[in-house]
């Protein structure tokens, strides 16, 4: 065969494939040439990616970092890291990306060592054997399909099939204490996925059907801090507004409430504006 290079090139190529992508090929002598063992082997190539996908590679990475543990988190920024060494992003955004900051609130701290197990099982469909603890301390094992996982505020929770309760079930993370993969399997269900809504992990007690009056600034601060994403804002003939909500944590509606400074009066339900008054006389007899 005429080749455009030496015989020194395709020598040094074959030791480069050998020794740096371990590459599981031998020389036939019989037929005099170099045969591959596994044919089932791919040369790694770099993948070569466009300017807006290296991007969202990126800006993934930054994300996961903040709510990720360290297990997965830094399998996915070295990734990305490969992916920078192959690539080069040719817009003015690489020069800017150490100004981008992403600001968020602690996440609870979750264990390396069952997350990892936890988001393995999910990946893999397989059931999990936890020691669970509740909210009153109270430790218990249970065995439960992990269908599927779920990031709010600060905790990250499994959507889950409990065999102990017979009954679709909500598991904090972080209120995991022992977590092993078992060799049985299940298929993911849809009725227990799709049914999810973020409301079902409010942890602090729920109130409902919630009204607040609020004045004209208070209705422009509802509109840049909402009380909830599917709030219902709407302004009266006298310039005032009145907030809906239709369910929401009653520790995060008080709290809201009060940082209004006044401008925010609840209406109902009454265990909200009961609420709101005991920590109004709270803070009053503190400061007095």
């Amino acid at each position: 065969m005429a080749l455009t290079c030496g015989a020194k090139t395709v020598y040094r190529d074959l030791q480069i494939l050998r020794e740096t992508y371990k590459c599981p090929f031998e020389y036939d002598a019989s037929h005099r040439c170099y045969v591959l063992k596994d044919k089932q082997w791919d040369l790694p190539v770099p993948a070569i990616l466009n300017d807006s996908e290296l991007f969202a590679a990126v800006m993934g990475a930054r994300f996961t970092q903040i709510i990720f543990p360290a297990s997965i988190a830094d399998r996915i920024k070295d990734t990305v890291d490969a992916l920078m060494r192959s690539n080069t992003l040719t817009t003015l955004t690489a020069s800017r990306l150490e100004s981008l900051f992403i600001l968020s609130t602690k996440p609870t701290v979750v264990s390396n060592k069952h997350f990892q197990t936890i988001f393995d099982a999910w990946s893999r469909c397989c059931s999990l054997d936890v020691i669970y603890k509740d909210t009153y301390g109270n430790k218990n094992q249970r065995v439960i399909e992990p269908h599927g996982l779920g990031y709010h505020g600060v905790n990250w929770y499994i959507l889950a099939y409990c065999h102990k309760s017979q009954k679709r079930r909500i598991f904090t993370i972080s209120r995991i204490q022992e977590a092993h993969i078992l060799a049985t399997t299940f298929e993911p269900s849809p009725e227990i996925i799709d049914k999810f809504v973020p409301d079902e992990l409010l942890v602090f007690g729920t109130v409902r059907d919630i009204v607040v009056k609020l004045t004209a600034a208070g209705g422009n601060a509802a509109r840049k801090r909402p009380l909830h994403p599917e709030q219902e804002l709407c302004k009266q003939d006298d310039g005032t507004y009145l907030l809906t909500v239709r369910v929401a944590a009653k520790k995060d509606a008080v709290s809201w409430v009060m940082q209004q400074c006044g401008e925010a009066v609840p209406l109902a339900p009454d265990k909200l504006v009961q609420a709101v008054k005991d920590a109004a006389q709270k803070l009053i007899k503190q400061i007095s």
